[in-house]
């Protein structure tokens, strides 16, 4: 089975030690009253953090009743002025500086307000600016692409503030990217790497450092989690204090390698990045290994000391035409599936629907547009090769980097956070933090529901797009859930058949009591239509007891890939005791009615629903 990857400070300190407020009487020039009161300034000043010394400094002022604000006049107090509401200016030296704004009305009536600013000496990235996933300004992009502000994931304030620790940006959190290989002596990740831990399965080494000049996927997704901030090189990681080993998995691929990938390290790393899984665009459903799913097993059963490893999965690029329930990796109970959104925080173009998805995350669209910048193996190799266009001057950097791939490190970092802030949650815990601390992004669009719980989500975004600040917050007091509890219904036969490319068709029900399960988590449904060729065909629709939708499948094409194109393929996997999975229920009672409807909206063949059964997570 081929698997593919998916991707289609020291900070500046400005500290405000004083404030006074002039006000100065203006007479003449705007033939107003003199009894009329003078306007008031206000500043108000903001790091940029792309540039050393760099603020913007920022204007207000409330006119008199007679006029609006003309004139806005700043003496920056390092010997130049400037005009405007909104300045950017840049310090040749870190010192004390003292502003002062004054501001004329049209009656000519002017205000004054100066104030002390301190800018303390420190190490900057000079890329963090481009970072939009990290603290989105509404950078511009390639062909008048912009980022919309605020859509991130929030993390600048999850930094500032560590309750009783030091730092708060991942220290002592280790993660395990598989993928590729991992460029382990880059100048922006050497510092974070966890020296011996790592594995080649090229050659039993612990160098995963690829073998290939294109093989820069692994790097490029190990920058975002965790390249080292505060040393004047590159950008930064959502956790760039975190560790990382690296397995190079994708370059000596075996059901056997994959297996252990998944364990490897059970007694170092708290969380596994894996932003690979099947082909994307071919619509047939594709399922993992018996050994991976055991080892799935295993690693959150025994890793962490029992606590659980991470398992942080990206959803897949197929959209439209797979849903990630089609993917029995993405889909399974055990992993965090991550669908993508762009920098205006809607759903990127190529991530996948589908009821299995957590959260989502950054992944932006294209180099063409806006993606996310990160780092690239050295030198012309890699993603940014010389002479490229679209692209960073530092070779050694990529802003080309995109897909569910960069979305699944984005919440791979937010998570080394969490553990950060309290390594005493299991790996349920973190799975509940992330969907009940997910910020409901894009509002406007359609597909949000309210489920039994109380809680948002959407087949687009799961439970919308991951909050570090909140996230964090959350951890640190949380309390752990308790134990898990597994529970089956007997598995029921159905036959019946399914009407032909029509918007109706057959339903079933299942009625549960006595579970003891108050709490889902996740579900499973079991599914058989074996004798119908052509799966693509298939509407697949669970209703919960409490009225919850969870779209399983969705009518669709199935292909091939011949000569690297694309082609309609004869038939298309047909579903034979395949397992879909939902989160859509989260926090619902397991006991009640529920329905599974399935519609055939295609034309290609005809089939029976043929049995169902449903498997419960929760306690």
């Amino acid at each position: 089975m081929g698997k593919l990857l998916r991707w289609s400070h020291r900070r500046l300190f400005l500290l405000s030690l004083s404030s006074i407020l002039l006000a100065c009487g203006g007479g003449g020039g705007g033939g107003g009253s003199d009894s009329n009161s003078p306007p008031s300034a206000l500043i108000s000043v903001s790091v940029n953090h792309s540039q050393g010394l760099g603020v913007t400094l920022n204007g207000s002022a409330s006119a008199d009743t007679d006029g609006s604000i003309l004139t806005y006049i700043w003496d920056l107090g390092d010997g130049s002025q400037a005009n405007g509401n909104t300045v950017s200016h840049t310090y040749a030296t870190a010192g004390t500086y003292t502003l002062q704004l004054t501001v004329i009305d049209n009656d000519g009536a002017a205000g004054m307000q100066i104030q002390d600013i301190v800018l303390a000496p420190g190490v900057y990235d000079p890329l963090f600016g481009l970072q939009w996933h990290l603290h989105n300004t509404g950078q511009e992009g390639q062909n008048n692409a912009r980022a919309s502000l605020g859509e991130d994931i929030n993390v600048l304030p999850a930094w500032d503030y560590c309750g009783d620790q030091a730092t708060c940006r991942g220290e002592g959190i280790v993660t395990a990217v598989i993928d590729d290989g991992l460029e382990i002596s880059h100048e922006d990740l050497a510092i974070n790497i966890l020296a011996g831990q790592s594995y080649n399965y090229r050659n039993g080494s612990n160098n995963p450092s690829p073998n290939h000049t294109d093989n820069a996927h692994g790097t490029a997704v190990g920058g975002i989690i965790a390249a080292r901030d505060e040393n004047a090189k590159g950008g930064r990681g959502v956790a760039p204090r975190s560790q990382l080993v690296g397995y190079n998995l994708l370059e000596q691929y075996t059901d056997f390698n994959e297996a252990d990938a998944m364990t490897r390290g059970i007694g170092v790393i708290d969380l596994a990045n894996n932003s690979w899984g099947p082909p994307d665009n071919l619509g047939s459903v594709e399922d993992s290994s018996q050994l991976w799913r055991s080892a799935i097993q295993n690693g959150v059963n025994n890793g962490r000391n029992g606590l659980g490893i991470n398992y942080i999965w990206a959803a897949g690029n197929g959209h439209p035409i797979d849903n990630s329930n089609y993917d029995g990796y993405a889909n399974n109970p055990h992993v965090i599936a991550v669908g993508a959104v762009n920098a205006r925080g809607t759903k990127a173009s190529y991530s996948e629907r589908g009821a299995n998805l957590l959260v989502s995350a950054p992944g932006g669209e294209s180099c063409d547009t806006l993606a996310i910048v990160t780092t690239d193996l050295p030198s012309a190799d890699g993603f940014n090769t010389l002479g490229s266009q679209n692209e960073l001057a530092d070779l050694d950097y990529t802003q080309c980097m995109n897909g569910t791939s960069a979305a699944t490190p984005n919440v791979a970092g937010v998570v080394a956070l969490i553990l950060q802030a309290n390594p005493n949650l299991s790996w349920r815990d973190v799975r509940r933090i992330l969907a009940t601390t997910a910020r409901r992004n894009d509002d406007s669009g359609s597909g949000w529901a309210l489920n039994g719980a109380g809680y948002w989500v959407n087949h687009q975004y799961g439970f919308g797009v991951v909050d570090a600040e909140a996230a964090v917050t959350a951890a640190r007091n949380w309390v752990n859930l308790p134990a898990q509890k597994t529970v089956s219904s007997v598995l029921k036969t159905v036959n019946q058949s399914i009407p032909d490319n029509t918007d109706t068709g057959p339903s079933d029900t299942i009625t549960i009591s006595g579970s003891d399960i108050t709490n889902l988590e996740f579900v499973q449904v079991e599914f058989s239509a074996s004798d119908h060729p052509y799966a693509g065909d298939l509407r697949i629709e669970l209703t919960s007891p409490s009225g919850t939708l969870s779209i399983l499948s969705e009518t669709h094409g199935c292909f091939t890939i011949q000569d690297e194109i694309p082609e309609p393929a004869d038939n298309c996997t047909a579903l034979d005791d395949w397992l879909f999975g939902s989160v859509h229920t989260m926090g619902e009672a397991a006991d009640g009615q529920w329905q599974l409807r399935v519609i055939d909206g295609g034309e290609r063949n005809k089939g029976t629903f043929q049995s169902w059964k449903l498997i419960f997570y929760g306690y």
